[in-house]
């Protein structure tokens, strides 16, 4: 027969209960079981065993309601570890710990720590830890298990025999080597012997080594005395090593083969006389250029320099003038005229009021051009290539400004964000400025006054902020439809919300979720297929006007409400079919 089980239901036991239990005895039943307080502890009242109803479940006692004695005959079975008795004494398994360390046994004796040499230890940090003994050089390391021993061989010298000069000390092992082989030495060239103690010392008593210089010959070195010649290859006599020139470096002779090389200049002619079997060897320099110059109109020449200044009053025509790599035309006048002149390296400085040319054609410049102050142009500039301004502020004072490109680009960086666009912009100087600048932190055009217009065309952009909702909005109601039950989003201000589907709802959000400007007006509109509409709020406050009900409404098919928002957390609502 199954199991059988009496329970309790109340203290006392109802003896119903054990009655009814007892009519199901027959000549099957083997076990009787009472369950005490429910499906807890089961007593086998045949076989004298208390075993819980689930495995891992029930506690034997609480930590304030403690059994006073615990007794076993065998063995405490704890998880998968078994504690065991032998008469008087516990066994515990192997690898217990107490505390975290492993209980070892007190009559055994172990070497924690291995000193070598009186120095350096190896300890055994881990219960684990093996010592490794490792054979060196010289070294044979021998193990033999049945007996536990080590036996440490010496494989290197293992003998030493004394030679010639050498000793061996029969207590320490220790080898003396002797000079017993040469014990006289002779000084030879740049050496010199101590008699008394034998040591020789090598001095540099002859010549080394001898580089021959300038003018200087050196000859072979004496084998026996450690001589070396030296002789003067000059020739005897007077000469100039060094020769200075006035602002360059002088110029000195490293050699004998050194020649001085004289090169002619720009209107210098140098020419040699050299006269056979004589002494007269002459170096003439002759002037090519300007021989003379005589003093006329309008130049004046330095006595002490030499400097030629030409000064007009009037007109002055320089054709064909050719001036060299170091030089500087001074003009000085008041209408002046430069035609075919070539200034190579050289600058012209031009002091006179009016620059002129009889050619049709102008003056071109036909290289990058630099002017050092500023230029003033009296009639127009045509620019035919590019016009690049490097300042840091362009000024134009002319009336009207006229630009044939169509697009006009402010901020142009290398890497333009909207960062580096954040206050550009134009501003209109007047009694105060007026303004129309970006604003990147809210991504807008930003004028600093009102704007008017006869009249602003273009669709409106959905608002995507609250800032962006209280922009310029719709001519109409543009309509958000939607099949579904939906919580309202912040594009959704200004517009109408069109429901044709049964039984949705339209959520107006907590102004701390969607913070619509005050002011904002959403209309809800019921199709025909709505059946009813609820328009629900749910932190915030709506009022129903006329009324002053708060809450949710509901608004029916063919119906339309509007609700407009008064404050930060409060809307008023209102309509027809709006309940």
């Amino acid at each position: 027969m199954a199991k059988q089980t009496i329970t309790s239901g109340k203290s006392p036991i109802v003896w119903s209960t054990v009655e009814d239990a007892f009519t199901k005895i027959n000549a099957n039943f083997t076990e009787l079981y009472a369950s005490v307080g429910g499906a807890g502890i089961e007593f086998d009242l045949l076989e004298s065993s208390l075993i819980p109803a689930q495995n891992d479940t029930y506690n034997l006692g609480a930590p304030n309601k403690r059994w006073a004695s615990l007794y076993l005959s065998d063995t405490l079975m704890i998880g998968g570890a078994a504690i065991t008795n032998e008469g008087l004494t516990v066994n515990l398994p192997s690898g217990t710990t107490v505390g975290g360390n492993l209980i070892i046994d007190p009559n055994k004796a172990f070497f924690k720590e291995f000193s070598v040499n009186n120095d350096t230890s190896v300890v055994a940090d881990q219960f684990n830890d093996v010592l490794d003994f490792n054979a060196g050089t010289g070294i044979q390391l021998t193990v033999t298990s049945t007996n536990d021993q080590i036996t440490i061989a010496n494989t290197g010298v293992t003998s030493l025999v004394a030679g010639t000069a050498m000793a061996i000390s029969s207590a320490t092992g220790a080898v003396t080597v002797s000079n017993t082989g040469v014990t006289a030495i002779t000084a030879g060239l740049g050496m010199s012997r101590n008699t008394a103690t034998g040591a020789v010392t090598i001095v540099n008593e002859g010549i080394v080594d001898v580089d021959a210089g300038l003018g200087i010959s050196v000859g072979a070195r004496d084998a026996i005395t450690g001589k070396v010649i030296v002789t003067n290859t000059l020739p005897a006599g007077n000469s100039y090593r060094i020769f200075a020139t006035a602002g360059e470096p002088n110029l000195t002779a490293r050699s004998t083969a050194d020649t001085i090389t004289l090169i002619e200049g720009a209107g210098i002619n140098i020419t040699n006389t050299i006269a056979s079997g004589s002494f007269t060897n002459r170096i003439t320099f002759e002037n090519t250029g300007v021989l003379s110059l005589t003093v006329g109109a309008g130049l004046t020449v330095s006595a002490a320099t030499g400097a030629v200044t030409l000064n007009f009053n009037n007109r002055i025509d320089i054709i064909g003038s050719v001036f060299g790599d170091d030089s500087t035309a001074i003009i000085n006048g008041i209408d002046n005229t430069v035609s075919g002149t070539t200034v190579t390296g050289g600058a012209v400085r031009l002091t006179g009021s009016t620059i002129s040319t009889t050619d049709s054609s102008g003056i071109t410049v036909i290289t990058a051009t630099t002017f050092n102050s500023d230029v003033t142009i009296d009639n127009e500039l045509t620019v035919t290539g590019n016009l690049i301004v490097n300042g840091t502020t362009t000024t134009i004072n002319s009336v009207t400004l006229t630009v044939d490109d169509k697009n006009i680009e402010l901020g142009s960086t290398a890497s333009p964000t909207d960062a580096t666009a954040d206050g550009g912009g134009i501003t209109l100087k007047g009694t105060t400025d007026k303004t129309f600048n970006y604003v990147n932190s809210t991504g807008l055009w930003t004028a600093n006054i009102g704007i008017s217009a006869a009249s602003f065309t273009g669709p409106a952009a959905t608002a995507t902020t609250s800032s962006t909702a209280a922009s310029v909005g719709y001519m109409g109601l543009p309509q958000s439809a939607t099949t579904t039950t939906a919580t309202l989003a912040i594009g959704d201000a200004g517009k109408h919300i069109y429901v044709n589907t049964a039984s949705q709802t339209m959520t107006i959000p907590a102004n701390s979720a969607v913070p619509y400007p005050i002011g904002t007006a959403i209309t809800f509109v019921a199709g025909p297929s709505a059946g009813t509409v609820t328009i629900a709020i749910t932190t915030d406050i709506m009022y129903l006007v006329g009324t002053g009900t708060t809450g949710s409404r509901t608004l029916a098919a063919y119906g339309t409400a509007t609700a407009i928002k008064v404050s930060a957390t409060a809307w008023y609502i209102n309509g027809t079919g709006l309940t």
